[in-house]
């Protein structure tokens, strides 16, 4: 055990204060990395939203048609949103993950596969849960392109939800509460995949991959070369 270990341990308020430092690098690390691949990930759902304006295009095709269509904002719609949701998601990852290690392996080694795999899980779960309205609501920005809803912002969205379908609302799959003309609603997982499958084949579940393939390894390396770069900064 190192020097700085064994100081964590015998001091449980440094410990604490510790877990709040992958607070925080977590949320920058975060922020930072989806901000600089929102154009990737703007696309990639407009792809699996079937979004007519994109179809038959390809990848410099429709960010050529987005520039024309909607300027330089129009590669970071959705970011706000984006970075509002990533942001605390990134942190409750790197927080929790220390949270629930300090919970259940407090007394023992938690760095076997069993230890990662539940501390990762709930770490996931709770994360997801506590984010989910707000990746309802950027999905929802990200995917509108009409004029007449271009200038929706994330209160509107959200406020627009709650009033349709209360609270709960913002809880629901994002393909049962769109409620926008042209997209279809669905009963369940079940029926997404079997209307998908029936109308445009096996292919029609892999929309999208490519923008997210060229989107997650760049996503991924910022993500992860920030946040060790800042708990080096900050010696953690």
């Amino acid at each position: 055990m190192s020097l700085r270990e064994s100081k964590l341990e015998k001091d449980p308020v440094q410990k604490h204060h510790f877990s709040y430092l992958h607070f925080f690098t977590g949320a920058f690390s975060g922020a930072l990395s989806r901000t600089l691949t929102n154009p990737l990930e703007r696309l990639k759902i407009l792809r699996q939203c079937t979004t007519a304006e994109y179809q038959g295009l390809t990848i410099m095709q429709s960010f050529a048609f987005m520039w024309k269509e909607e300027g330089f904002k129009g590669f970071f719609k959705g970011n706000g949103t984006n970075i509002i949701r990533v942001a605390p998601f990134s942190a409750f990852e790197f927080f929790f993950y220390e949270f629930y290690k300090h919970l259940f392996y407090r007394d023992r080694s938690a760095t076997d596969f069993s230890s990662k795999l539940i501390c990762g899980g709930l770490t996931g779960m709770t994360a997801s849960t506590l984010t989910y309205p707000l990746d309802l609501i950027r999905t929802v920005l990200t995917i509108q392109v009409r004029e007449d809803t271009r200038n929706l912002g994330i209160w509107g969205c959200g406020k627009k939800i709650y009033l349709t379908d209360g609270l709960i609302g913002l809880y629901k799959g994002w393909f049962a509460t769109m409620g926008m003309d042209g997209h279809e609603s669905y009963k369940g997982v079940v029926d997404v995949i079997n209307k998908i499958v029936e109308k445009e084949g096996p292919k029609g579940l892999f929309k999208g991959l490519v923008p997210c393939y060229l989107k997650v390894i760049p996503a991924t390396a910022i993500l992860f070369m920030t946040n060790e770069r800042l708990k080096k900064w900050l010696q953690i």
